[in-house]
């Protein structure tokens, strides 16, 4: 089972930036997702495996309360048309249907494949 970090990086005022610092000094961000980050929305991100809990502390401690650690879909993906589509729909069909909340993408690997992480509701 793969995990996500998801927060909303609004202090006061609200600037992604300071959150995105807390991460940087001690983790190596995998993959990336979310939107509207500085008006109100999640911001989603992979580390390794095992780092979840200790990056989820880190945002707590830095005042973002809101960050929790949900299960999310992971898969590898082959750099072609439809890869992603695919993805979308195994994903939705393992869990019965869930809505796509959004997607996570991280860079392509040593074996020319691209993490991608999935956030159903």
């Amino acid at each position: 089972m793969h995990q996500q970090i998801r927060f909303t990086p609004a202090l006061s005022p609200s600037d992604l930036e300071p959150a995105l610092k807390v991460i940087a000094d001690r983790f190596n961000i995998l993959a990336v997702g979310g939107s509207d980050h500085e008006f109100g929305g999640k911001f989603g991100f992979g580390v390794a495996d095992g780092q979840e809990i200790a990056a989820r502390q880190a945002l707590i401690d830095a005042g973002y309360t809101d960050a929790e650690i949900v299960d999310v879909y992971h898969d590898e993906l082959d750099d072609h048309p439809g890869a992603l589509l695919a993805a979308v729909k195994k994903a939705k069909a393992q869990n019965h249907g869930k809505a796509v909340r959004d997607i996570a993408v991280g860079v392509r690997l040593p074996n020319g494949k691209v993490p991608i992480q999935i956030y159903l509701e």
